[in-house]
C-alpha cells in the first residue's frame, strides 16, 4: 500500500514538474527601444522568453495594446542553444496622444498554462510648436457641410430609366409584337378564314394529324369569337361555347337559323371525339366540317358589319377595326402588368413578411439607418468610440461644453453625445443628482410626461456608468408623440460624458439601432 502510494506522488510530481505553471525556469522579459517616443512615431516591442523545457507556445492572435494601436506583428522567432530555448515575438506600435501611457501585459499560453508579460510605461511625446515664429489665427466658426445628393439623383435618374424602357417595351414593343400577328392589314374575319383555308390543303393521315386539323378548326372559330367579339371562348369548353354563342347572338339580335346551331354543335362533338376518343372521320367529312365553319363566321361577320354601318355610317370600317383591337390589346398588357406587379408582391409579402417589404418600398427612416453601413468614429477628450449609422456633427464648442449631434429632438431618431468639463472640487457622482440633471436637460428640449428608471451600465473598456431611461411625449403640430429615451452618463474627475438617445415608441427599428450603438459604446482612456 505504501509502494502504491509513492508511486502516485511520484507521478504527480513529474507531471506538476512538467507544467509550465510550476516552472521557475520560465523567464518572460518585455521591452522596448526606448521609453520615450514622438508622437506618431513607431514603438518596437518585444516579448522575450527563456525557458529550459520545449512547449507549445502561442501569443494572442488579437493583442490588447490600448490605447496603443498595432501597426505589424511579427513571426515568432524560435532559437535552440544547447540545453536553452530562447523565443521572440515583435510587435510595432503606434500612439497618436500624447502622455505617458502603461503597453498593457500579453498574455501567453504555455501549453495549456497561462503566463503574462510584464507592463511597460512609455512617454509620448507631443511636437513643440515655437508660437513666437508664426501668426496666430482665430479659430474658425463651425461650417456645416452641405449634404452630396449626387449618388441619390443618379440611383433615382437610372430607376426613372428603367422603369421608362419597362414601360416603352410593355407598350410599344408588345403592341408591336400583336400587331405582327394580326396585320393591321387584316380584320379578325379575314385571318380566320386565311387559317381555315390553309386546312384546305392538309389531309390527314393518322389520328394524331385528325386531332391537330379539328383543333385548329375549332380554334379558328374560338380566336374570332374572343377578339372580335370579346367572348371567352379559348378556355370555355365544347357545350359552355355553344351556349355563350347562343347568348350572344340573342343579345345582339343576329338572325342565324338553328340548322347552323345544330351543325356546330355535331362538329364540335365530332371534334371532342376525336381528340379525346380517337375517333376517326371519313375524308368527305372533313370538307363538309370546313364549310361548317367558314359559313357559321361568314354569316356572324356580315351581321356584325350591318350593325356597324347601322350605328357609324360615316366611319371607316377598318379604322374602327383597327381603333378597337388596339385598345383591346392595351388593356390585356396593362392588366398582365397590374397583375404581375401584384403577383410579386404577394409573393415577397407570404417570403419576406408584410412589414419588411412595405418598409423597404416606402423607405422607413429608421430602417434605413439600421441596414445602411455604419461608421465607427472617435469624438471628443477622452475620445469616445461609438458606432453609428451617420457621422455626428459638432453642434457646440464653447468654452467647457462640447456637443455632437445627429438629428433634432422631435426627429424619428436623435443621438446626443456631451462633453461638460468639471470645475475642480465640484465633480458630481451623485446618483439623485446626475438622475435630476437628466430630467432638466431632457425639459429643456421639450420634453413632457417623463416616467424615467436607472441602472448601472457597463461598456467595453470596464468603466461603469449610469443608465436613465424610459419615456416622455414631445409636442409635433399640436399633437404629443409618445417617444423612448435613454440616457448614459459618465462622472469623471475631470469631465462628465452624456450620450443621449430619443426616438418614437411605436417604431419597429429603432430598438435595434440603440442597441447596436450601445454594444459599440467605449471610451478609451489615459492610463
Amino acid at each position: 500500500m505504501k509502494k502504491l502510494f509513492f508511486i502516485l506522488v511520484f507521478n504527480c510530481a513529474v507531471l506538476f514538474g512538467q507544467s509550465a505553471s510550476f516552472d521557475n525556469n520560465i523567464e518572460i522579459n518585455a521591452e522596448v527601444d526606448s521609453t520615450s517616443f514622438k508622437i506618431g512615431e513607431k514603438i518596437d516591442y518585444y516579448i522575450k522568453i527563456s525557458l529550459d523545457n520545449n512547449y507549445n507556445i502561442k501569443f494572442s492572435e488579437k493583442p490588447n495594446f490600448l490605447p496603443f494601436e498595432v501597426l505589424e506583428s511579427f513571426k515568432t522567432d524560435t532559437l535552440n542553444e544547447s540545453d536553452k530555448f530562447s523565443i521572440v515575438k515583435k510587435y510595432s506600435l503606434i500612439n497618436f496622444e500624447p502622455g505617458e501611457f502603461w503597453i498593457p501585459p500579453q498574455r501567453i499560453l504555455f501549453n495549456n498554462s497561462i503566463k503574462y508579460s510584464d507592463s511597460l510605461l512609455v512617454v509620448i511625446n507631443d511636437v513643440e510648436v515655437d508660437t513666437i515664429k508664426q501668426n496666430l489665427y482665430n479659430i474658425k466658426p463651425i461650417i456645416p457641410v452641405k449634404r452630396n445628393y449626387t449618388n441619390v439623383v443618379t440611383f433615382i435618374s437610372v430607376l426613372l430609366f428603367i422603369l421608362f424602357i419597362i414601360w416603352y417595351y410593355m407598350i410599344y414593343r408588345l403592341k408591336g409584337n400583336r400587331e405582327n400577328i394580326f396585320n393591321e392589314n387584316e380584320s379578325y374575319y379575314e385571318i380566320a378564314i386565311k387559317k381555315i383555308n390553309q386546312l384546305k390543303t392538309i389531309t390527314p393521315k393518322n389520328q394524331n394529324e385528325f386531332k391537330e386539323f379539328y383543333t385548329n378548326l375549332v380554334d379558328s372559330l374560338r380566336e374570332y369569337l374572343e377578339f372580335q367579339f370579346q367572348i371567352p371562348a379559348l378556355e370555355s369548353t365544347s357545350s359552355e361555347l355553344l351556349i355563350r354563342i347562343k347568348v350572344f347572338t340573342n343579345n345582339k339580335k343576329y338572325e342565324i337559323a338553328n340548322k347552323n346551331f345544330k351543325d356546330i354543335e355535331k362538329l364540335f362533338s365530332k371534334s371532342d371525339l376525336i381528340k379525346f376518343a380517337k375517333s376517326l372521320p371519313s375524308k368527305n367529312e372533313l370538307s363538309i366540317d370546313i364549310e361548317t365553319i367558314s359559313s357559321f363566321i361568314e354569316k356572324v361577320n356580315d351581321l356584325y358589319i350591318k350593325e356597324l354601318e347601322l350605328e357609324i355610317e360615316s366611319q371607316d370600317l377598318t379604322g374602327y377595326n383597327k381603333e378597337e383591337k388596339n385598345t383591346f390589346q392595351l388593356k390585356k398588357v396593362a392588366y398582365l402588368f397590374i397583375g404581375s406587379i401584384l403577383s410579386i408582391l404577394l409573393f415577397s409579402f407570404l417570403i419576406f413578411g408584410y412589414y419588411p417589404v412595405r418598409d423597404t418600398l416606402l423607405l422607413h427612416p429608421t430602417r434605413k439607418l439600421y441596414k445602411k453601413n455604419w461608421y465607427s468614429s472617435q469624438y471628443g477628450s477622452p475620445p469616445v468610440e461609438i458606432q453609428t449609422p451617420e457621422i455626428l456633427f459638432r453642434s457646440e464648442d464653447t468654452l467647457g461644453i462640447t456637443k455632437f449631434n445627429f438629428g433634432d429632438f422631435g426627429n424619428p431618431f436623435f443621438i446626443e453625445l456631451k462633453f461638460n468639463d468639471v470645475i475642480k472640487g465640484k465633480q458630481v457622482s451623485n446618483l439623485n443628482i446626475l438622475l435630476n440633471n437628466s430630467l432638466e436637460k431632457l425639459q429643456g428640449l421639450g420634453a413632457k410626461n417623463i416616467l424615467m428608471n436607472d441602472e448601472t451600465f457597463t461598456i467595453k473598456s470596464g468603466d461603469t456608468g449610469y443608465k436613465f431611461f424610459g419615456s416622455l411625449d414631445f409636442s409635433e403640430n399640436n399633437n404629443l408623440i409618445r417617444s423612448s429615451f435613454t440616457s448614459i452618463v459618465f462622472p469623471y474627475d475631470q469631465v462628465t460624458i452624456s450620450l443621449t438617445i430619443i426616438y418614437v415608441k411605436e417604431d419597429r427599428y429603432s430598438d435595434k439601432v440603440e442597441e447596436r450603438i450601445l454594444e459599440s459604446l467605449n471610451i478609451i482612456k489615459e492610463l
